[in-house]
């Protein structure tokens, strides 16, 4: 007979079995996949949340310019992504290594480094299937929408104003005349930060002491 905590342990360890489980099964989801003889391939994707690895909200980009090398630096062959990001380079001799550069374009450049992006040169073992490339589009990250964000002084005791702005804001393409009020009136000065992304748009303060 085993005390009743022993009795109920294997229940936590399923517990803590299963979370981890959930937190790797995305990214088993988007890296997995089963290399074909004489094949380098992978995708190229948009990495909104430039964090190096591609979760399945993440689209492909097409038409991004790929060039496959020999060691002895002899050009293999050339190739586009195509509509859903892929990309493939075959009839390559198994145990080679090959060089692949990506070509940013105008409107993207590389992503965070990580698990699904290896930066614009790679290199890689003939066969490969998972050879893949983030990228990130400064229009995600500061657009017209984005803000330019400024201290707003008043002369006085904060209660003779207290409805007066400390923070405000107006949109980065100056679309708008209208400024927009982030934070109202405070008893000290503040250090801020502003964050724009498409996925999670933040702005930071920090108050001095």
């Amino acid at each position: 007979m085993y005390p009743k905590c022993f009795n109920q342990a294997p229940r936590y360890y399923l517990i803590i079995m299963a979370f981890t489980l959930l937190n790797l099964i995305p990214h088993w989801v988007s890296a997995q996949c089963v290399a074909s003889k004489g094949t380098v391939e992978g995708v190229v994707y948009n990495d909104s949340n430039n964090d190096g690895l591609r979760n399945v909200t993440e689209n492909g980009i097409s038409d991004v310019l790929i060039q496959a090398y020999r060691s002895d630096g002899s050009l293999i062959g050339t190739t586009k992504s195509g509509s859903s990001g892929s990309y493939s380079f075959s009839n390559l001799t198994d145990g080679d290594r090959v060089r692949l550069t990506f070509s940013d374009g105008s409107s993207y450049s590389s992503s965070y480094m990580g698990v699904d992006n290896g930066s614009s040169v790679q290199f890689a073992q003939v066969p490969s299937c998972s050879v893949s490339y983030g990228m990130v589009s400064a229009n995600d990250f500061c657009n017209s929408k984005s803000e330019i964000i400024t201290t707003c002084f008043v002369q006085g005791a904060t209660t003779a104003r207290p409805a007066e702005p400390t923070i405000v804001g107006i949109e980065y393409g100056f679309n708008s005349s209208t400024l927009h009020e982030n934070l109202q009136c405070m008893a000290k000065p503040v250090l801020f930060g502003d964050s724009h992304g498409r996925i999670n748009p933040k702005k930071y303060f920090h108050p001095l002491w």
